[in-house]
């Protein structure tokens, strides 16, 4: 099973009443859209202004359609992918 491990960071220095670990889980919700092929967990505390999460899919499609629901997702919680590392298998 192909895995990545994501660090997430604010895109912008903007005022926000959230932290960057609310709006990262919001958009990760939001890329794995109800899929039962996707597993995901935090890796870091959850006051880490950086958070790390790992995501298991069950093949390389899912993963790859996964990236692109990620990426049209944190645009809307202003987060970014500071690094990303794949795992050919977990």
């Amino acid at each position: 099973m192909p895995g990545q491990v994501y660090i997430f960071e604010r895109a912008l220095a903007r005022a926000s009443d959230s932290t960057p670990l609310s709006d990262t889980m919001n958009a990760i919700t939001v890329a794995v859209s109800g899929s039962t092929d996707i597993r995901y967990e935090l890796l870091t505390a959850e006051t880490n202004p950086k958070p790390m999460v790992t995501v298991v899919f069950s093949d390389v499609a899912t993963m790859e359609a996964f990236g692109a629901r990620l990426e049209s997702a944190i645009a809307l919680w202003n987060i970014r992918v500071a690094t990303v590392h794949t795992v050919a298998n977990l």
